[in-house]
């Protein structure tokens, strides 16, 4: 015989740690009428919102967008010959016990 889900047995795997919310009134009855149109209940159209913000705003965060031009420029940059700047230059000099070039020398 399979399973039939209960409201109860769900409710039981969600956590029983609530986020607190306050809302003005009319904030709060915004969100009751939005629930209701839906056919959910305020807690499940408020879960479901708040996880989608939730989401594309770690999304936004994690994910960089580029035009293609911009990823031609990138993906070129990477492809090409890589070319220290001065401070790793004078580093590897450093490292390698060359004294550092003083100022107006030439390579």
């Amino acid at each position: 015989m399979p399973k039939t889900t209960t409201k109860k047995a769900s409710a039981a795997r969600l956590s029983n740690k609530p986020i607190p919310m306050r809302l003005d009134e009319e904030s709060r009855l915004l969100v009751r009428r939005a629930a209701m149109m839906s056919g959910v209940t305020v807690s499940q159209f408020m879960r479901q919102h708040v996880l989608e913000a939730a989401r594309r705003t770690v999304e936004a965060q994690q994910v960089i967008r580029l035009s293609l031009e911009a990823a031609e420029n990138f993906a070129a940059a990477l492809s090409g010959p890589a070319t220290p700047n001065e401070r790793l230059t004078e580093l590897f000099r450093r490292h390698r016990g060359i004294p550092p070039r003083r100022a107006g020398e030439g390579s």
